[in-house]
């Protein structure tokens, strides 16, 4: 597979699977040089009252496609990336911020990992790239009704793209 290709295309942001851990045809798209975060997200997503859209129990589908590539040594240090991003969403209406890590509600069970081998450390780590699509309404506790969020990932110096998303009753 060639470098920046998606590993699986589908019809619709909406189609991603929530927690999908790999590159999709709505994952940003990052030069070599890039480090840090970048999203993407459709927007309006819409909700109906009463609604379960998904196994988690959420009440809408708000798809939230992410890019990182950092250094080696930000993955050494802090492992699991998803354990430390931080997700906000602030309400353009009542200006209220929603905040959470993508590990609170991370079902995916950790990896064990077996010791490292030491490493020369003149030698430095490569860089890692890696993608995720996410449900926002999974992560964060979102009042069930009209609004619109902006919404963006941390991950320690890094911060993503600001992204304006709405969200509509269906």
């Amino acid at each position: 597979m060639e470098p920046g290709s998606p590993s699986q295309t589908f019809a619709s942001p909406f189609d991603v699977p929530p927690n999908f851990r790999a590159q999709t045809n709505f994952s940003p798209v990052v030069d070599r040089a890039f480090r840090g975060i970048v999203i993407s997200a459709p927007s309006p997503s819409s909700f109906a009252e009463g609604e379960s859209v998904d196994r988690f129990g959420s009440f809408a589908n708000i798809p939230v496609s992410v890019t990182f590539q950092l250094e080696g040594e930000v993955i050494e240090r802090i492992g699991r990336v998803t354990d430390h991003i931080g997700v906000i969403a602030v309400s353009r209406r009542t200006n209220r911020s929603y905040s959470s890590t993508l590990a609170s509600h991370d079902p995916v069970a950790p990896r064990a990992s077996a010791p490292s081998p030491p490493r020369n450390p003149a030698v430095g780590l490569p860089r890692v790239r890696s993608h995720l699509t996410f449900n926002l309404a999974q992560y964060l506790d979102l009042p069930h009704e009209p609004d619109t969020y902006w919404v963006h990932l941390i991950l320690e110096q890094y911060q993503s793209n600001v992204l304006s998303i709405e969200l509509v009753p269906r």
